[in-house]
Formats: structure tokens, sequence, C-alpha cells
């Protein structure tokens, strides 16, 4: 049984959030991008390989993720600003 909430720890929930700087978790190094992009570039091709060339159906499934996650990464990479950009008017 969990006891309920109190009004205190409403209160303190929100003063430590709006603490919090998130502007400050936003600022990444120059070469972010490139990991992204090189990265989701590997992975796509080492999940199409395994997707296309593999007779299993595990296998097979596994390159799909693979290769979808790699396409990811790589549209993240490539889209960095624009990220960014969201992040930061999520976090506000």
């Amino acid at each position: 049984m969990n006891p309920q909430p109190t009004i205190d720890s409403h209160i303190a929930t929100v003063l430590l959030a709006g603490g919090v700087d998130f502007s400050s978790m936003l600022e990444f190094p120059d070469w972010t991008p490139r990991v992204f992009v090189y990265a989701g570039l590997c992975l796509f091709l080492l999940g199409l390989m395994a997707w296309l060339g593999s007779q299993g159906l595990q296998r097979r499934s596994w390159g799909r993720r693979m290769t979808l996650s790699g396409g990811g990464l790589f549209v993240v990479g490539t889209a960095w600003t624009a990220v960014l950009d969201l992040l930061t008017y999520v976090l506000g």
C-alpha cells in the first residue's frame, strides 16, 4: 500500500524540477552529429546484410531491427539542429 503524496511533497517535487537547468543538458560537443551519422550508417549496412542475407527468421528480424535503428540514428545525425530545437522546445 503506497501512501498518498502530501501537499508538501508535491511542492518539493515542483521546486526540485524547477531548479534543474535543462539548457545545460543540451550542450553537446561539435562531433556528436557526426558520431550519430557514422554509427547509423554502420548499423544500417550491417543490419541490411543480416536482414537480406540470413535464412533464419530470427536473424532476419534481428537484421530488420538493426537496419531500422541505424536509419533512425542516421536521420537524427543529419537533422541534428532540428532534434536540438525539438529537445529545447520540449524541455523548455
